[in-house]
């Protein structure tokens, strides 16, 4: 089943303005955990549950679902976000596909890693209640800079989910794929306490995506624990990545417009009674957090 270009364009931009959104998001409060930036790609695509009629015959919908994160795959969380693409025509199956994205944000140079805190999980919502301390560094003036030095410091090359993944993907041949979060543009310098609101209107860096095994093959060589840096995906990666416009990864409106809903990546779904459809989005589980799907359905002809 072959997409109308009219049709992948209106996916292009919706991911497109996802984009800017999140990226807007990480560009003005660079502490924000990925579980945030997750949530507000997943509120975004809520936005286009409603069926939508493009030209004649084409119907478009988005799904959402959030459930949580929980570390399952021998004991870590293979991803963060799962994806469903469901091709029909006059509302009957033709075709499934998921993909499976591993978020990671890049951090700024001033701040140290300390997302998935355990000790947050045992507090809980008493964590918002902070010490005075802690506070007093929060709200201290300071200057927080993104630049291509900075590192995915929640990706440790060769730790326990790395192995996981390499694990999870040879175990059910679905493909993972990093979700790279990074601000609007590098570099980036922002002054805290803001002074005034910032929103900018379009971005020449933002959300990208990369397939985990072009990723574990370019850190294969490096030592355990080892966090890659914005530089090195931009400047040491093999084609295509080495392109201009695929620097760092494929734009996420790029991949999800040209590479997944084009049948270019993805796991084809091999029917209703698939294993791997049934572990990654029926089981509670299964191996991801949130998810979305988008349904195409031919509805003349």
């Amino acid at each position: 089943m072959t997409l109308p270009e009219s049709v992948k364009n209106f996916v292009r931009q919706v991911f497109r303005d996802c984009n800017l959104k999140v990226s807007n998001k990480l560009s003005k409060h660079p502490a924000t955990w990925e579980t945030s930036l997750d949530s507000s790609l997943i509120e975004h695509l809520s936005n286009y549950s409603s069926p939508l009629k493009i030209e004649k015959s084409w119907l478009v919908r988005f799904d959402t679902h959030y459930l949580g994160g929980m570390r399952h795959w021998n004991g870590w969380e293979i991803a963060d976000i799962g994806v469903l693409i469901i091709f029909r025509k006059n509302g009957e199956t033709v075709k499934s596909k998921i993909c499976l994205l591993q978020s990671k944000r890049l951090y700024s140079n001033e701040i140290n890693p300390d997302e998935d805190n355990q000790i947050d999980y045992i507090i809980g919502f008493g964590r918002l209640h902070e010490s005075d301390d802690y506070y007093k560094g929060i709200v201290a003036p300071r200057t927080l800079s993104f630049t291509e030095s900075s590192k995915y410091s929640a990706v440790n090359v060769k730790d326990r989910q790395w192995k996981a993944i390499g694990e999870y993907m040879n175990r059910t041949t679905i493909p993972v794929h990093y979700l790279f979060y990074n601000p609007c543009r590098i570099p980036h310098y922002i002054d805290m306490p803001l002074t005034a609101d910032i929103n900018y209107t379009s971005f020449s860096v933002g959300a990208r995506v990369l397939p985990a095994k072009v990723l574990f093959k370019r850190f294969e060589t490096e030592n355990k624990g080892y966090k890659p840096t914005y530089g090195e995906l931009k400047y040491t990666l093999e084609a295509p990545f080495n392109e201009p416009s695929n620097e760092g990864g494929w734009r996420l409106e790029d991949f999800v417009a040209d590479q997944l809903i084009s049948c270019k990546e993805g796991y084809v779904v091999k029917g209703p009674e698939d294993t791997n459809l049934f572990e990654v989005f029926n089981r509670r589980s299964g191996p991801i957090a949130s998810a979305f799907s988008i349904t195409f359905d031919l509805t003349e002809g």
